[in-house]
């Protein structure tokens, strides 16, 4: 797992035999709701949370992308790691990667962020603090 050593926010989600499909292995779209996951627990470490906001600030999904290396299969346990790879004056990139304790790496991708003010839903400028947030988790300057 020492793919997932340079992501500060990780974490696990047994599979389950609900989530697989007529193929017998997990349907994609979950691999999705495990980014998604992912990138919630991010957002809360850095204060940009919809539920739980106190600057006025949100992300909302511009884009997402999804390698899928290898299927996932109940039973089985996977670790899904979230960091900012990209910074831009209103938007960031997260990286996503799976790790199957079973299979090793079995997908990654990226999600583009755009971050809106929560009454207006327009894009917005990354509050200071979310962005010095960032650079804190990430332990480097974008």
């Amino acid at each position: 797992m020492d793919i997932l050593n340079d992501f500060v926010i990780k974490t696990r989600f047994p599979i389950a035999w609900g989530d697989m499909d007529p193929m017998q292995h997990i349907n994609n779209v979950v691999f999705l709701r495990y980014f998604e996951n992912s990138r919630i627990l991010y957002y809360e470490a850095i204060g940009l949370c919809y539920f739980n906001n106190k600057n006025g600030f949100t992300g909302v999904v511009k884009s997402i992308s999804c390698e899928y290396l290898l299927p996932l299969i109940f039973p089985d346990i996977v670790e899904v790691g979230a960091r900012v790879t990209a910074m831009a004056d209103n938007c960031f990139t997260m990286e996503h990667y799976i790790w199957s304790q079973k299979n090793g790496l079995c997908a990654f991708g990226e999600t583009e962020i755009t971050v809106v003010n929560v009454r207006t839903f327009k894009p917005a400028t990354i509050p200071e603090k979310t962005r010095s947030e960032i650079e804190r988790i990430e332990k480097r300057k974008f």
